[in-house]
């Protein structure tokens, strides 16, 4: 109830604040970590973090804003497209769980697309359709001031 008030930032770094100070003893208690933190390593995580509370943060803008298989979409493509860059940059090769998981993601990528594009298709025939029919009807009622000449196909 309290979230529904707030600002979308203020819930974002509130939720992943919390996450951090719930995740963060785990890591001690499952196993004792084995690096050094420097400061390199802190700003890194910092970075991260961040990086991620904004990415999240875009994400539900454009949720509020787009349709959310348009969304998906681009979700989805930011995903192959960091496995392309992690190979081409950073010269990683996936490994085959990853690159089955990439094809998953590609092919929902394509359901998706081709089930939107069919409705949106199906929209826009049924308002072609209905269109005609409403002047089809106006041109068999007349025109607005009574005269029954052409008038519809004078102003078309």
């Amino acid at each position: 109830k309290n979230l529904k008030n707030n600002a979308k930032l203020t819930v974002l770094i509130f939720s992943e604040t919390w996450g951090v100070v719930f995740i963060f003893p785990m890591v001690f208690l499952i196993s004792a970590p084995n690096w050094n933190l420097d400061l390199d390593l802190v700003l890194s995580i910092i970075g991260q973090g961040v990086t991620w509370t904004l990415a999240v943060g875009c994400l539900y803008n454009g949720l509020n804003s787009e349709k959310a298989s348009t969304v998906y979409v681009m979700l989805g493509l930011s995903t192959v497209l960091g496995y392309v860059l992690q190979y081409f940059l950073i010269h990683i090769t996936p490994q085959t769980l990853e690159l089955i998981g990439a094809t998953v993601i590609v092919l929902t990528i394509l359901v998706v697309v081709w089930f939107t594009w069919r409705e949106n298709a199906k929209m826009k025939t049924e308002e072609s359709e209905q269109e005609k029919d409403e002047k089809l009807q106006l041109n068999s009622e007349g025109t607005p001031d009574g005269d029954d000449g052409d008038y519809w196909a004078e102003t078309s």
